[in-house]
């Protein structure tokens, strides 16, 4: 079995190249997902949070922009909310990834590098996009302003951070069918040199 991580900024285009993964058979775990769904269903992740950050509950309910207001203006506190989130999400990426069937799992996940999870990669990719259009997609995708989109953007690592930490960087600069090209090149590329 092999591990590709994939990383990269809010907006970027890495649900293409997971999507373009998915269809060679490969098993993708969305660490972002994993994120969301531990949100709903580990209450020992939320009263973490809670007793972290109490003024983003409400009636003891997370909200969770009310969150990202906190933790995107204070590099202290989005520290403080990923080590708890690295910690459920880890246990959480064991257990699939224990699982698979899959010959080659792909690991989705923004904070790849600094998680630890990148240790456990055969290969990293970093998927980067020019920042206008990053804010762009994540209006559409999730219907929030444009400060809110930036607030988020700079709240994480830039593209050429990514790019220096990791085995291949895919710029998505281009049409959507130029850059499924350019993923469809490189997973090719991974499949020929891992497998």
């Amino acid at each position: 079995m092999k591990i590709i991580g994939v990383t990269g900024g809010s907006g970027g285009g890495k649900t293409t190249l997971l999507n373009r993964f998915a269809l060679t058979g490969a098993m993708v775990v969305d660490c972002d997902e994993v994120y969301h769904h531990l949100l709903q269903s580990s209450q020992p992740m939320l009263r973490e949070l809670e007793l972290t950050f109490p003024h983003a509950f409400e009636d003891g309910q997370l909200n969770r922009k009310a969150l990202g207001r906190i933790v995107f203006n204070d590099e202290s506190k989005l520290k403080m909310l990923n080590a708890i989130a690295w910690k459920y999400v880890d246990e959480e990426v064991n257990l699939r990834t224990d699982s698979a069937v899959s010959n080659m799992i792909v690991l989705d996940a923004i904070a790849l590098i600094e998680s630890g999870l990148a240790d456990r990669c055969d290969a990293t990719v970093a998927v980067a996009a020019p920042v206008k259009v990053r804010v762009a997609r994540l209006q559409k995708r999730e219907g929030i302003t444009t400060d809110y989109a930036l607030a988020r953007i700079n709240a994480q690592k830039p593209n050429e951070w990514f790019s220096s930490n990791c085995d291949y960087t895919l710029e998505n600069n281009g049409t959507e069918d130029e850059f499924a090209e350019k993923c469809d090149a490189l997973i090719a590329e991974l499949y020929s040199t891992l497998t």
